[in-house]
């Protein structure tokens, strides 16, 4: 997530803004500040991670196995050099630490009304991000449940 004075900054001389999700209010700073540099007009697309599998077990497990040294500061993931490193922190995540940075469920309806949520932010568009392997469940929920509900309201 893009801190608000840099997306301040950033606004004043960048054609647009792609930035991370976070929480909805976290979001609308940034994205407040990035008009008061940028003015209006200017596309903003949000990434969303997300995990979708057929059952809530296998959505948290997927995040989990394969997001969770991405959940730590900037700070600390500046200072990893080598994947054994990244490894021997990932034993310090536990899985609930991701529910606040990915949006993870196996209800389609809960990432329908995430994806509302993040629409009402004003965003040009969204790119949403799964950060599990399933990928047949992900494309098979999104396309028969999640997709024809944000075009048709």
């Amino acid at each position: 997530m893009i801190t608000e004075a840099t997306a301040r900054w950033v606004g004043g001389w960048d054609d647009g803004l792609l930035t991370l999700g976070g929480s909805p209010e976290a979001v609308r700073r940034a994205l407040d500040s990035f008009y008061k540099g940028a003015g209006a007009g200017k596309p903003v697309i949000l990434q969303v991670a997300l995990s979708y599998a057929r059952d809530a077990a296998e959505a948290h497990r997927g995040a989990y196995e394969q997001w969770r040294t991405n959940i730590l500061p900037s700070e600390v993931l500046a200072e990893l050099w080598t994947p054994g490193q990244f490894e021997a922190i990932a034993r310090y995540v536990r899985p609930g630490d991701l529910d606040a940075s990915i949006r993870i469920s196996a209800d389609p309806q809960r990432h329908l009304a995430w994806r509302r949520q993040d629409l009402a932010l004003g965003v040009s568009q969204i790119d949403l991000h799964h950060v599990s392997r399933d990928r047949e469940a992900f494309i098979d929920g999104f396309g028969q449940h999640v997709l024809p509900a944000l075009r048709h309201g």
